[in-house]
């Protein structure tokens, strides 16, 4: 049984209202171990489950040739819809006091679209890879950070 445990980061929870549950993913099936469960948090976590258990995805090592890496991402990206947002960023607004119901849900998406893309990016480098872009805000910020890093490493 290939089983593993994930506790879900706070940046996946919008708007506060959930608490972050532990939960067992099995071929992308998951098992609520503790917490509140909540409708918003298990879309995203299915995602990521999903995205991880049925995808093999290359990994950026200082021995992979970068432009064949990144033609490889951006097929992958793109047919999980999330290279868009990694091409054209992301940006948290201040404040969303006065949005209507669907601006709410356009920024719900865009946002889940990022930390996926974001998610992606982390199980798709190395160790080093991943302390370069660890503090990056944005999927957008992630890949330009390893475009700097190994464009010219061919």
């Amino acid at each position: 049984m290939n089983t593993m445990k994930v506790l879900v980061h706070e940046s996946f929870v919008f708007g506060g209202f959930c608490t972050w549950p532990s939960l067992v993913v099995h071929h992308g099936i998951a098992r609520w171990l503790g917490g509140e469960f909540c409708e918003k948090l298990k879309f995203v976590v299915f995602e990521m489950a999903s995205l991880t258990n049925n995808i093999s995805l290359p990994k950026l090592t200082k021995a992979v040739n970068y432009d064949i890496w990144s033609l490889k991402m951006k097929a992958l990206l793109g047919s999980q819809e999330n290279w868009e947002v990694v091409e054209d960023g992301f940006d948290e607004p201040a404040n969303t006091t006065g949005w209507s119901n669907a601006q709410l849900k356009v920024l719900k998406d865009a946002r889940v679209k990022d930390k996926a893309a974001l998610y992606i990016l982390y199980q798709a480098v190395d160790e080093s890879g991943f302390e370069k872009i660890a503090s990056a805000k944005s999927s957008k910020e992630a890949w330009g950070i390893l475009e700097k890093a190994y464009k010219g490493d061919d």
